[in-house]
């Protein structure tokens, strides 16, 4: 199983793991939330609904900013990103993203498979012979 260089990069696959599961997590309550305030018609749940759609819209412009520096440590790839290039036969899919499970091994299995190369990679620092 590969290894990360720094901690610094074990940060960086963190947060962009975070931001990606936020970000899957807001869409479905964003789009019951205008479904709702359309319903309701109420001032108050638009402006929630604004706020939510806004506060996605942030989440959604950093994990396109940070996808981009979190790269495979085997194939280079930045596989948080959206590149549309060919992904690895045996690649998993979460309702039909590659990016989700990806994420949640991240963060909750501290490994994480890539979609390209279908390497494993353990999130933590690679020790260092002196």
């Amino acid at each position: 199983m590969h290894q990360l260089r720094s901690k610094n990069t074990v940060r960086r696959f963190r947060f962009v793991g975070l931001l990606s599961c936020v970000k899957f997590a807001l869409i479905p309550m964003v789009i019951g939330m205008i479904i709702y305030s359309l319903i309701k018609r109420d001032p108050h749940w638009v402006s929630v609904t604004a706020g939510l759609v806004a506060f996605t819209v942030l989440i959604s412009v950093l994990l396109w900013f940070f996808a981009v520096n979190v790269r495979c440590p085997l194939c280079m790839t930045p596989f948080m990103a959206k590149l549309g290039c060919a992904k690895h036969r045996r690649a998993r899919t979460y309702m039909g993203s590659y990016r989700i499970p990806v994420a949640t091994g991240i963060l909750f299995k501290g490994r994480f498979t890539c979609p390209y190369c279908n390497e494993r990679t353990a999130i933590k620092v690679r020790e260092r012979r002196h």
